[in-house]
Formats: C-alpha cells, structure tokens, sequence
C-alpha cells in the first residue's frame, strides 16, 4: 500500500492563507504529538486502551509503521511543527477498503485544516483506484467529528449501538463511509 502515497506524500496545502503540508511520520514524531497533545484515548477510541511508557508506546508505534496495511500521516504547520495526525488503518486490497482516523490538536481545530486535509487524501486515494471505500468510526458523544465527517461528503453507514465507554457511561459509535463513486458526484 505504501507505494499508493508516493505520488501524493509531502504535499503542500494552503488552508485559510496559511502553509500546511502532509508527510509521513515516524514513531517519534508520533510520540512528540501524543505527549504534547496530553490525548484522552478515551475521547479518541473505543478499543483497550493500555497505560504505556515512552519507549512501549514508541515500540507499539513503529510496530504501527512497519505494517503494509497502514500509513499515518503528520500535518505540519509552516514551522514544521505537527499539529494533527492522520492514520489509514486496515487496508484490504480484496475489498480496496481503509479505515480513516484523526487528531487534531486543539489549538488548530475550526479553521478548515481537517476537513481540508480529508477531502485532499480521499480524493488522492480515489484517484489511484485502489481504493473503493473509505470508512471511519466516531463515538455519538463526538459532535466536532460527526461535523466533520458530513462536511467531508462521508454518509453514516451503521451503528455500534452502547460499543464506546466514557467517564462511566456507554455510548453508540457511529461508522461513516464514503465510496469512490460518492466523491465523483
């Protein structure tokens, strides 16, 4: 799949007059956002979550990027500092699906650089027609991704009804996809 990203990695993208640009991230770039960004993975996923020191995270994260299946993405402001990730997680070549994450650090966040950077990769993954579908999963509680995924043009597909605990109570994740023949329209 890495090969897929070659025509499309380090991209320039100019959202609200500023500089950004896309580039694949190592494990301690990945590092650098989590701990600067004091993540709540509660917020984020619904899957385990395990208490990790430095070097186990960093492990778990190049155990991440060794993986054919996936490719993560750092967007950089115009000091070369990251401020978001961007993961595609799962790729299945038969079905020519992957799954879409995201993170944005909140200082960042409602200026269009998600959305922007989004509709930028499903767009160069499209192009590349080895991908059919694009899918993601947000918790209900999530406002700000719901958001984001319909102004992405994603439709809401399923639910995973009482799958995402937090702060002791459980609520339905939401799956949203977008195929290659949507993003035509």
């Amino acid at each position: 799949m890495r090969d897929v990203f070659i025509s499309f990695r380090d991209k320039k993208l100019t959202i609200n007059f500023e500089e950004y640009y896309l580039k694949t991230i190592n494990a301690g770039e990945l590092l650098q956002f989590k701990k600067e960004n004091k993540l709540d993975m509660a917020l984020i996923t619904a899957k385990v979550i395990k208490n990790r020191s430095d070097e186990e995270t960093r492990v778990l994260f190049k155990n991440l990027l060794s993986d054919k299946n996936n490719c993560l993405f750092g967007i950089f402001n115009g000091d070369d500092k990251i401020i978001a990730r961007i993961s595609l997680y799962s790729y299945n070549s038969r079905n020519k699906s992957v799954e879409i994450g995201y993170i944005l650090n909140a200082n960042y966040q409602a200026k269009g650089i998600m959305s922007n950077a989004i509709k930028f990769l499903v767009l160069q993954l499209f192009s590349t027609g080895d991908f059919n579908k694009i899918y993601c999963q947000t918790a209900s509680f999530n406002q700000k991704s719901l958001a984001l995924l319909n102004r992405c043009g994603f439709v809401k597909e399923g639910i995973l009804r009482q799958h995402h605990e937090y702060d002791g109570k459980l609520y339905d994740d939401i799956i949203f996809s977008k195929l290659q023949s949507e993003s035509l329209r």
